[in-house]
């Protein structure tokens, strides 16, 4: 599960504040009580602790162990770019998902795609289709 994932599912279900502290190395779930409902490690996979003196709610117990049985190198999203191949805001590689095949447009466009991770940015280097000298480009950190 993505952390990103995990945290939009506790703050929309369960309204409780999530705070991705880097300095510990921790998530920490509070309540609207701001009392600490569970810590999980950021660095250890299995590493859980449920601070609160009462019952959790089934459904968030399984959701914490879900997040913390994660590999801690599969939480994270993989880096998206953009990819700004002529000047101006209309200058971004987007890729039609029903033709398959390359436009440009800017980089807000809903119906492309338009952020690539490195691995698709290589497989685009390979593709004929796509007549792009990716060493010129500009790759924009879209996440």
């Amino acid at each position: 599960m993505k952390t990103k994932e995990f945290i939009d599912r506790i703050k929309s279900v369960w309204k409780y504040n999530v705070i991705d502290d880097e300095d510990e190395g921790v998530i920490i779930i509070r309540n609207e009580y701001d009392s600490i409902i569970a810590e999980i490690s950021k660095i250890y996979k299995n590493n859980l602790d449920t601070c609160w003196s009462e019952e959790i709610p089934d459904e968030l117990y399984k959701l914490l162990i879900t997040y913390a049985s994660t590999p801690v190198d599969e939480r994270t999203e993989e880096k998206r770019f953009f990819i700004h191949v002529f000047t101006g805001k209309n200058g971004y590689l987007s890729f039609n998902k029903y033709t398959g095949f390359p436009d440009f447009g800017d980089k807000y466009n809903t119906t492309d795609q338009v952020s690539f991770t490195l691995k698709e940015i290589d497989m685009l280097r390979e593709n004929k289709n796509v007549p792009i000298d990716f060493d010129k480009v500009k790759k924009e950190l879209a996440n």
